[in-house]
Formats: C-alpha cells, sequence, structure tokens
C-alpha cells in the first residue's frame, strides 16, 4: 500500500493523466516522424498503427519489408542497444495486415533521448542488414 501511495503522489506530480497522456502521444508522434523519415531510405517500412489522434494510442505497429527480419531487429536492439520492443508475432490478433512487425509502447518515463536513439539505432541495423546481404 505504501508503494502504491508513492505511485500515486509521483503520477500526480508530473500531472496525472491527462499530461501522461500529451507527453505519450507527443513522443509516438516523434516516433512516426522519424519511421516515416526512414521509410523514404527503406522502402515498404511502414506504420499500421492509426495516425488519427482520435483513434490512436501510445503503441506504435512498424511493418518491416521482408528483407528485414522483424526478430533480428529485435534481438539486435535487445542485444546491441539495451532496448526492448514487443516482436509481433505474424497474424496476431487475426489481422493479415501483422506481418513482420515490432511493435513500440510509448510511456512516462521515456524521453525524446530515447525515441532519437530508437531511430539511430534502427537505422544503423537496417544498413547493417543491408551490408550484410549484399556481401552474400
Amino acid at each position: 500500500i505504501a508503494g502504491l501511495k508513492y505511485a500515486l503522489d509521483v503520477f500526480d506530480a508530473v500531472g496525472g493523466v491527462r499530461e501522461t497522456e500529451a507527453h505519450a502521444a507527443r513522443l509516438r508522434e516523434r516516433t512516426r516522424q522519424g519511421i516515416v523519415e526512414l521509410a523514404v531510405r527503406y522502402e515498404g517500412l511502414k506504420i499500421l498503427s492509426p495516425t488519427d489522434e482520435d483513434v490512436s494510442s501510445s503503441l506504435l505497429t512498424i511493418s518491416f519489408p521482408s528483407q528485414y527480419s522483424n526478430k533480428v531487429v529485435n534481438h539486435r536492439l535487445h542485444e546491441d542497444y539495451g532496448m526492448v520492443v514487443k516482436q509481433v508475432h505474424d497474424g496476431e490478433g487475426g489481422s493479415p495486415l501483422i506481418q513482420n512487425c515490432l511493435r513500440l509502447s510509448h510511456h512516462l518515463y521515456i524521453g525524446d533521448s530515447d525515441i532519437d536513439r530508437f531511430l539511430n539505432a534502427l537505422e544503423v541495423i537496417l544498413d547493417s542488414m543491408d551490408a550484410e546481404d549484399e556481401n552474400s
């Protein structure tokens, strides 16, 4: 119970639900813009999550083109950068659109620098996967 009170006090100190949701939405949009920019270079990289703020959440699902395995990208994000994202299994939720995806969650404890770090890491990983393909 003492821990719950402390958590609620911290939550209130940062502005409660409204501020937390606004923070997550801003980070999600920053990530979305970064993915859109990367998609110019990595054809087929796309966002599956809704872009309309009225129906979106703090989650962002990214679909990778077939030459980039979501399993490999997820593993490299974790092993090389200490990042944890969700590898989405093909067809998850009964949707045939869900193929080769990762899902990001934007939370109160994540900041702009974390988003920048993720986008930079993703670019490095995709570049290295391209280089591996060229060398094989």
